[in-house]
């Protein structure tokens, strides 16, 4: 199996449960939780410059496209060579590569395993660190109506990806949030 070093991490996939095509995330051995995502970029992002890189570099993956109600994958599931490639050659340090280069592949997730348009695929994912990356640098045109998220942003953020939350945010919540966000996108 692939191993994808950034810096002294090592990457590697494995199969899936959910579907034929599903595949999970390793860092050094231990299964890369969504939540574990939303901690590193909470801690990696630290000026807007760096997370508008990120965002955009996202967005501009070429196997990414962006619809009005969905983010697909052009092919899925994603080749994670290319993905590795695209990501390292791009000019940002390799603590913010690490997290796109997963931030890709969780979107190729979802697409796998809640395919839109029925189901959000990769819109709750890209939501999600749009919604950390809003409250972080208080981007406010994105912030959830009448929610004042908690100390501990990662883990609100990965409370709020579940149905049924506490939070009372549903599939439509996140579409509302990307809609907004692509009106205002271009690429």
């Amino acid at each position: 199996m692939a191993k994808f070093i950034f810096g002294n991490n090592k990457i590697h996939l494995e199969k899936g449960t959910l579907s034929e095509k599903d595949y999970m995330i390793y860092r050094n051995n231990v299964r890369f939780t969504d939540e574990f995502l939303f901690e590193s970029l909470n801690t990696q992002i630290s000026t807007e410059e760096l997370a508008y890189s990120l965002i955009k570099y996202c967005i501009s993956y070429d196997k990414i496209q962006l619809e009005d109600n969905a983010i697909l994958t052009k092919q899925s599931p994603l080749d994670a060579n290319d993905v590795y490639n695209y990501c390292t050659a791009i000019n940002l340090k390799s603590e913010i590569q690490e997290p796109l280069f997963i931030w890709i592949l969780r979107c190729d997730i979802d697409n796998i395993n809640f395919p839109p348009p029925a189901n959000n695929g990769g819109v709750r994912i890209f939501t999600q660190v749009l919604l950390l990356l809003a409250y972080k640098f208080q981007w406010k045109e994105y912030y959830l109506k009448s929610i004042v998220p908690p100390k501990n942003l990662p883990r609100f953020i990965y409370l709020i990806g579940h149905p049924n939350n506490t939070y009372s945010q549903s599939k439509s919540t996140f579409q509302e949030i990307y809609s907004k966000f692509f009106k205002n996108t271009t690429r």
